[in-house]
């Protein structure tokens, strides 16, 4: 774990007037990206500091221009536990940027992009959406260690508690069913009492 990775590709493709159409269509109806690292969903740190839900899938110029985020950075954040000197995932941020990546040589195994590194990623040309457009997708994930500490969920245990009430209860009305015992109701003043 907590291994970094730097502008890695994940695929290439090429938009052909249908895909375009429809990112272009998700831009317009403002479409966000959603994931989950440990039961956590990614989040981006808004400019007035605060964490909004998933990241948009792209975004409209004055021009009318449509451009995609074909490059998320991620932060993944972690609290080490001084006693059992293990981790826990407690944040997942991600930095959506777009890239009009360049190569060489296209390479499926290792591809070396020229614009991967942190200056280029500053002032890129951004990724237009476009017929006939390649997009390269890439990401970056880095790891930094966190104060939060995130106590395991009491929810998880009141579901198991409550599964684990309800389970024999079910299992009852099936052998019921299964032995030709159908249940039945009756009326009791303002209530129905059921029968098996």
């Amino acid at each position: 774990m907590r291994m970094e990775l730097f502008c890695q590709v994940a695929c290439r493709v090429t938009l052909d007037a249908e895909s375009a159409g429809s990112f272009k269509e998700k831009i317009d109806d403002q479409y966000r990206v959603n994931m989950i690292l440990d039961n956590l969903p990614v989040a981006v740190l808004s400019q007035s500091q605060l964490y909004e839900h998933g990241f948009p899938v792209g975004f409209k110029s004055r021009e009318d221009k449509y451009f995609i985020n074909n490059h998320l950075s991620f932060k993944v954040k972690y609290h080490v536990d001084p006693v059992t000197d293990s981790a826990r995932i407690v944040g997942f941020e991600v930095n959506p940027i777009s890239i009009n990546h360049e190569y060489k040589n296209w390479d499926e195994n290792n591809t070396r992009l020229t614009t991967c590194n942190s200056q280029i990623q500053d002032n890129a040309v951004t990724e237009q959406i476009a017929i006939g457009e390649e997009i390269v997708f890439t990401y970056d994930v880095s790891f930094e260690a966190s104060n939060l500490f995130l106590r395991p969920r009491p929810f998880s245990l009141c579901i198991i508690l409550f599964l684990l009430h309800m389970l024999p209860t079910v299992q009852r009305n099936q052998m019921g069913f299964a032995l030709g015992h159908v249940p039945s109701y009756e009326r009791q003043s303002d209530s129905l009492v059921l029968h098996y």
